[in-house]
């Protein structure tokens, strides 16, 4: 006669949860991907995403972002608290109707094929030091928008004498 114990004792195939240090790497892991540039991983493979490159000079923060077919009229960027959001939204339409007879009559039948688009990207990423962007510059040439913000000059450390 065969029996199944239902009493069976489940153990963690986790390394780390069997050494009580789950909760230690877990916060680790959480504050790692908080850093700039990996705040947003996860929305960076669909098909509207805005695909940008992220770099830095001794001067300068420069954003790049693939833009092809837009327009500079059709693009809005922010900064705002280290943030820095970019949103292009447009819409086309295309419309063909059918020739003419060869002719000059109207041919038997007539047709007219209209396609509408409307293609809206944003993005936010947070930036790796502070800008500023009063002198902040854009240009947007060949679908390519390239933003070059001047990093913000940081305080340097003082003593204060007390009176």
């Amino acid at each position: 006669m065969n029996t199944t114990n239902n009493n069976l004792i489940r153990r963690s195939r986790d390394p780390f949860e069997l050494m009580g240090v789950t909760a230690p790497f877990g916060r680790l892991f959480d504050a790692f991907m908080r850093e700039p540039g990996f705040v947003q991983l996860a929305e960076t493979d669909g098909p509207d995403t805005l695909a940008i490159d992220l770099s830095e000079t001794d001067t300068d923060v420069i954003v790049r972002a693939s833009l092809p077919g837009y327009q500079r009229d059709q693009v809005s960027i922010e900064v705002d608290d280290g943030v820095l959001c970019i949103e292009a939204h447009r819409e086309e339409s295309s419309e063909e109707t059918s020739p003419e007879s060869e002719n000059g009559e109207a041919p038997r039948e007539t047709w007219i094929r209209r396609e509408r688009r409307e293609q809206h990207m944003t993005r936010s990423i947070s930036l790796p030091t502070a800008v500023d962007h009063e002198n902040a510059k854009a240009a947007l040439a060949d679908g390519v928008l390239t933003l070059t913000l001047p990093k913000a000059q940081v305080s340097t450390r003082r003593k204060i004498e007390i009176n």
